[in-house]
């Protein structure tokens, strides 16, 4: 229960109390400048028009932060937040969402983590933190049943995020701790900086790592104490063991994430074409695929590590026994770090990709912009545009990991060379010069994910048009593309990967979707098994809300077009919403030799369906149609 007070009339309020069934009621807000913490009650506003998870911290960052503020500044908000499932006896619901003003991209920055931090988070009492301000010295929050305190952090400063988590556990001396933090990549404003929690999990892209850091925030340890209440126990409890069946039984669960992890997609899918290889400039490589591949990868297997309450476990720890990468046991590579330090780089050394991906871990970074810049430039110098002598002696050659490594190294220093790689592709191709510009791998600032346009043409226009820049993982198109139905929300037949007739309105329903599983913070793997008519039902059984498919996807459209609203405010328009050259240049071999996506054919039919100008700008009718007449008076007056 929680107190609340309701605004009837001018000058009336009604006061009372409510039940925040799914949810803990309240967040947590810190000041760090002023060294202030407070408690505010979970506004029923946000709820009804924004469920959680995602919805709610956009609705924040929108309202909070300033078009003046940059993502470094004291003024900007790094927002932590959970979902109505969080921490229930959902499958596939260990999930926590950061939202901030990206310094990698400078618009609307987010990153969704696994684990068990955003379930320590629920139990503590908070549906979320929002940080401002920057602590004179490094600091870390505690936050548990009793609410937050404001610790020093010298102690950890320059650790990294391992040494952290065990030091704060240590001092701490609870059980049932989770810890997220930064590396020395956070501390130094690398701009592709994450957060890791439970050593292993990361909030990895858009550099909202570095915002923690200009904050002077090391990390944020909770405890997890007492779960949210559910409504209805009984019903929730039934259909959660109907979609864990669902999900156990699935058939991407049964061959190739429980057997392999996400790793699997190297094994199937590079006959596609859709493993980028070479940076994006060849389209097969089999015998590599081999190498670093789901079945390769599980020889080093040790043990399962599943996120919270996940039945599907494509998480997992392996371990190297023998120099020159071992001993060392750590969270294994999933898919995109496999992808973006192997074949993108042309390293097929799967021991080296295990260690590569650990020191990202360890660093703070995200290891899909690493591997991006690391290729980049391996491109650039076989291409004859630098020279080893540019790179400060470090021979960024294909294959060469050693090399690799050491650069990353001078990245997280921020020293040399590697000073200008901190900033990411974008910017470093602009330092760069010599025309380099037309080889950096992005979308609005965001290194491109590890899935070929070419070969899922749906992808091509997803990458576009996602507001925090590059990303696959807003719904999956490509899912459609493979053949994976949906029948309760209208995807009842598998699109074939060439066309580009239809994918508008593909990509339009799963980012709608995509919206409203971050809102809820369901794992997309999960989401196939849970089918969305029970998710909806679970919804309504834990909170006593009733939502329909309909209804959601337009909660879903609603928080899309807040985001770009925001963009819009930062300068973004639909110059912006372009794919990198390579991308549009067709394969000579391989899955996908021959074709490239029709773009611009795509891109129209994008804006005509989602009632957007021809330069992407959502109409006034849309927004007032989606209750944003705040939004649609900032845009038009």
């Amino acid at each position: 229960m929680r107190f609340f007070k309701i605004k009837v009339s001018q000058n009336f309020y009604f006061f009372g109390e409510i039940a925040m069934y799914g949810y803990a009621g309240k967040l947590l807000r810190a000041n760090l400048s002023n060294k202030s913490v407070k408690e505010e009650p979970l506004r029923l506003d946000y709820l009804e028009k924004y469920l959680g998870g995602i919805g709610i911290a956009t609705r924040i960052l929108y309202d909070e932060v300033g078009l003046q503020v940059r993502p470094l500044d004291p003024e900007n908000r790094l927002i932590f937040m959970t979902g109505p499932f969080t921490g229930t006896k959902a499958p596939c619901t260990g999930k926590h969402v950061v939202v901030s003003k990206s310094p990698l991209t400078g618009i609307f920055g987010e990153s969704i983590a696994g684990g068990h931090w955003g379930v320590g988070l629920k139990w503590s009492g908070f549906d979320g933190v929002v940080v401002e301000g920057r602590a004179e010295k490094p600091v870390y929050l505690w936050i548990h049943e009793g609410g937050c305190e404001i610790r020093s952090a010298e102690e950890v400063w320059g650790k990294t995020t391992f040494d952290t988590d065990d030091i704060i556990k240590e001092e701490l001396g609870k059980k049932r701790v989770s810890v997220c933090s930064i590396g020395p990549a956070g501390e130094r404003g690398v701009k592709f900086a994450n957060i890791i929690n439970d050593k292993g999990r990361a909030a990895g892209r858009c550099g909202l790592g570095a915002v923690m850091g200009s904050k002077n925030l090391k990390a944020i340890a909770v405890h997890r104490t007492k779960r949210p209440e559910v409504k209805d126990e009984e019903a929730f409890e039934k259909i959660c063991k109907i979609a864990r069946k669902g999900i156990t039984q699935h058939i991407m669960t049964v061959t190739m994430f429980k057997p392999y992890g996400t790793t699997a997609w190297v094994d199937s899918y590079g006959m596609f074409g859709d493993v980028p290889t070479k940076y994006w400039q060849l389209g097969e490589w089999q015998e590599g695929y081999n190498k670093i591949s789901g079945v390769e990868l599980s020889k080093y297997l040790k043990k399962l590590e599943p996120c919270y309450g996940c039945p599907i476990s494509c998480g997992r720890i392996v371990e190297i026994k023998n120099p020159p990468f071992g001993p060392l046991t750590c969270s294994t590579p999933e898919y995109e770090t496999v992808a973006a330090l192997g074949s993108l780089c042309l390293n097929d050394n799967i021991e080296s990709i295990i260690k590569l991906g650990n020191l990202c871990d360890l660093y703070g970074m995200d290891t899909i912009s690493t591997g991006t810049v690391l290729a980049f430039v391996m491109d650039l110098r076989e291409k004859g545009i630098i020279t080893v002598d540019e790179m400060d002696g470090v021979d960024l050659t294909w294959g060469n990991y050693s090399a690799m490594m050491e650069m990353m190294k001078r990245i997280v220093e921020r020293e040399g060379f590697g000073a200008i790689l901190s900033e990411g592709v974008k910017t470093a191709a602009q330092k760069i010069g010599k025309g380099t510009e037309k080889f950096a791998m992005h979308v609005k600032g965001l290194e491109v994910p590890m899935h070929d346009p070419r070969a899922f043409h749906s992808m091509g226009l997803q990458y576009a048009t996602v507001n925090r820049g590059a990303f696959h993982m807003v719904g999956f198109p490509l899912g459609s593309e493979l053949g994976i139905v949906l029948p309760d929300v209208g995807l009842i037949r598998r699109m074939d990967r060439f066309d580009d007739k239809g994918k508008a309105e593909l990509v339009i329903l799963h980012q709608q979707l995509g919206q409203l599983t971050a809102m809820f913070l369901v794992c997309i793997f999960g989401v196939v098994g849970w089918t969305m008519t029970n998710l909806l039902r679970a919804f309504e059984s834990l909170t006593g809300r009733k939502l329909d498919i309909e209804n959601a996807k337009k909660i879903g459209e609603r928080v899309f077009t807040l985001k770009r609203v925001f963009n819009i405010r930062c300068g973004v328009s639909g110059k912006d919403d372009k794919l990198p050259s390579l991308i549009m240049q067709p394969l000579k071999e391989g899955g996908a030799k021959g074709h490239v996506p029709n773009f611009e054919y795509q891109l129209r039919e994008y804006y005509r369906l989602r009632n957007w100008t021809e330069d992407g700008k959502p109409t006034k009718e849309k927004l007032i149609e989606l209750g944003l007449e705040k939004e649609a008076r900032d845009l038009y007056g």
